[in-house]
């Protein structure tokens, strides 16, 4: 029954890279497209644009004045942060480093 379920998940993970694949060159032009629209986009908009890229936002609790509120950030993509490479990002409750991540095209 286990190895059912293991073929069943990966069937399924193969039918959900078939239909979103898309190629990096696609992706690339849609993030850029994002960014340059931002300003203008209403409220609703900047919601889906956030939808498209964020999986879960993870907020602390009761945060205290002058301290992050942010906790963690699920991505729907790998990307690179800080030299590591993953979908998510995690901050500690005492970490007052503030961070920006770049989406950049290499060739």
């Amino acid at each position: 029954m286990s190895v059912e379920k293991d073929i069943s998940e990966i069937d399924t993970k193969i039918q959900t890279v078939n239909i979103t694949n898309v190629s990096i060159e696609e992706a690339y032009k849609k993030v850029y497209q994002d960014i340059v629209a931002w300003p203008s986009c209403s409220d609703q908009k900047k919601r889906d644009i956030i939808r498209r890229y964020i999986e879960k936002i993870e907020i602390f609790p009761y945060p205290e004045n002058n301290k992050r509120i942010v906790k963690s950030v699920q991505f729907k993509f790998p990307i690179e942060f800080y030299g590591e490479k993953g979908d998510y990002i995690c901050w500690d409750k005492e970490s007052n480093v503030e961070a920006v991540t770049l989406l950049s095209r290499t060739k």
